[in-house]
């Protein structure tokens, strides 16, 4: 009799303790926090703005000193099974975001070395969402690109032996790189880059041809590789040398189309990308028909006419 009337003065005290991790430590009727990501900018070998091949990967989610684990839908949607709940913040939420995640907080920028894989390029494709306000009713995160991209474009002068077909290019003396101080292009000749700034005077691209010849090129000028930037960069192939120009670097809007920006304000916010450049102004024509991973001999009838353009020097290494 004793026990049993023991046991019944002891059951408002379990109630009360299983309330208190209800609304404590538990979920209870709590609502977890997920999110609605985007990505403004990317830079896919296939045309692509979703998550979709991503779906399952992890995205880290920072409110506070506190960083969580979120798994990415093909959707966007973000969710998470030890999730933020609403309930625990008061006043305005600001969440920051960046792919992929990392334990203790957000990675280095660091790329690729051999970017000619299709799975490294892609995997080089850091995002992040800065500092974002959000609430229940509104929990968007945007993504941008922590990285520069390169695209390299070019043709071959009368007199060198030889085709694009098979050629490679290479761009040198990096920083940021996971294997080394270089980064092999993808078969389109893109490249994604930690930012960073190359000096004049440092050999910046080279260009291996399928004949075995291979060319050199220098900076002349400073070049800044700026996160959310697409650097164009022009390659004209002699015998006897190799013609770099840099272009002016180029914004990334929402449409896929690039837009020419100052190239001293390196902290325009990027948009889509869509895997091409629009030239600006007095940059000539290219053919942009062919996404595909590879550049047939038809790279070759590219012709392009110099604007304003910082042109750089080169060897030629047989």
């Amino acid at each position: 009799m004793k026990l049993r009337n023991l046991f019944l003065a002891a059951l408002p005290l379990l109630a009360a303790a299983c309330s208190d991790d209800d609304s404590e430590g538990g979920a209870g009727n709590r609502t977890p926090m997920s999110f609605a990501a985007s990505i403004q900018a990317v830079s896919r070998l296939t045309v692509n703005d979703s998550w979709a091949g991503h779906a399952g990967s992890q995205v880290g989610v920072q409110i506070g000193d506190e960083v969580k684990a979120y798994i990415v839908g093909e959707d966007g949607s973000l969710t998470s099974s030890d999730p933020f709940y609403w309930e625990d913040f008061t006043g305005t939420i600001t969440a920051s975001a960046w792919y992929p995640y990392t334990e203790g907080g957000k990675p280095a920028v660091v790329v690729s070395a051999d970017q000619s894989v299709p799975a490294n390029y892609l995997a080089s494709d850091l995002l992040e969402a800065a500092d974002t306000e959000v609430a229940a009713d509104n929990a968007a995160l945007t993504f941008t690109h922590r990285t520069a991209k390169v695209e390299c474009r070019f043709k071959l002068k009368d007199g060198e032996e030889g085709t694009l077909n098979g050629a490679t290019v290479v761009l040198l003396n990096l920083t940021g790189v996971d294997n080394g101080t270089s980064v092999t292009t993808s078969g389109d000749f893109h490249a994604l880059v930690a930012p960073q700034t190359i000096p004049a005077g440092t050999d910046f691209v080279e260009v291996r041809m399928e004949n075995g010849g291979s060319h050199v090129g220098a900076l002349d000028e400073d070049l800044n590789l700026a996160a959310g930037y697409l650097i164009p960069i022009e390659l004209e192939i002699a015998p006897d040398k190799m013609t770099v120009t840099v272009d002016d670097p180029q914004a990334w809007d929402e449409s896929g189309s690039s837009s020419e920006v100052d190239s001293e304000s390196p902290n325009v916010v990027p948009g889509g990308d869509g895997g091409q450049w629009t030239p600006g102004e007095g940059s000539g024509t290219v053919d942009t028909e062919s996404p595909e991973v590879g550049m047939g001999d038809g790279g070759s009838d590219v012709e392009w006419t110099p604007g304003q353009k910082e042109e750089v020097s080169a060897e030629t290494r047989e």
